[in-house]
């Protein structure tokens, strides 16, 4: 009798849990015309409607990275991607 009821609850909580999780990880797609700015380290992507955002992006990481370079004698070997999104 212990097995039944075992087997049964077992059965209604994979149940649940395969149910559960239905739905709730679904990639949403939507397609983007992406744009970009380039600075003396930095890349810039943005999607359209994005450009003031972007070129603020783009003032502060300089700024940024400028401060971080005289503060703790900090070079860059390579360009930095950054996305902007709305």
């Amino acid at each position: 009798m212990k097995r039944i009821y075992f087997a049964i609850a077992l059965s209604f909580i994979l149940t649940s849990v395969s149910q559960a999780q239905f739905g709730q990880n679904k990639v949403n797609y939507k397609d983007f015309d992406w744009f970009y700015i380039q600075t003396r380290h930095f890349d810039i992507y943005f999607s359209k409607g994005a450009e003031k955002i972007a070129e603020f992006t783009a003032a502060a990481s300089e700024d940024a990275l400028n401060h971080i370079q005289k503060d703790i004698n900090y070079q860059l070997n390579n360009r930095v991607t950054l996305i902007v999104y709305n």
